[in-house]
C-alpha cells in the first residue's frame, strides 16, 4: 500500500475563555487525528511543540485510541494549558512519514470582557521522495 496522504486533524471541542490577563485561567482544545484509510499513525503518533513558553508554564495532553465516524483507527488529543501559552503546535506522522499538523494561536481580548479567539491552521507534508 502506498500512502501518499497526510494525516488530517479536526477541532471537535474547544474551550477558550481566557481572560486579559492569563493568571491561572486555562482553555482547552479537543483534536480528532486520523490517517483514514492510509498505512495508520506511528507510535508514538501525537507531537505538541509550545513554541516561546515560559518555562513554568505547565500544559496537560490526553490521548485516546478511537474510531471515527468512518470506522478509521484515529486518536483523539484533548490539550489544556495555560491561557499565558498562546501557541501550540500538535504533529500527526503516519507510517509513510507524512505529516499532518495543526497550529493553535490563543489572543486574549483587551480586557476581560471579550471572549477570546482561536485560530488554527492545518497544514499538511509528504516526506521527500527519491527516484533509483
Amino acid at each position: 500500500v502506498i500512502d501518499l496522504t497526510p494525516p488530517v486533524c479536526r477541532v471537535v471541542n474547544e474551550s477558550l475563555d481566557c481572560p486579559a490577563l492569563c493568571g491561572n485561567a486555562t482553555w482547552q482544545v479537543t483534536l480528532l487525528m486520523t490517517d483514514g484509510n492510509g498505512t495508520g499513525l506511528q507510535d508514538p503518533r501525537i507531537s505538541v511543540t509550545i513554541p516561546d513558553t515560559p518555562l513554568n508554564e505547565t500544559s496537560t495532553s490526553i490521548i485516546t485510541d478511537i474510531k471515527d465516524e468512518n470506522g478509521f483507527n484515529a486518536t483523539l488529543l484533548t490539550f489544556s494549558a495555560s491561557c499565558c501559552v498562546t501557541a501550540v503546535e500538535i504533529s500527526a506522522v503516519d507510517k509513510e512519514a507524512n505529516v499532518g499538523r495543526c497550529d493553535f494561536s490563543i489572543r486574549r481580548p483587551s480586557t476581560s470582557t471579550e471572549p477570546p479567539q482561536i485560530t488554527h491552521n492545518t497544514t499538511t507534508a509528504r516526506p521527500n521522495s527519491s527516484t533509483i
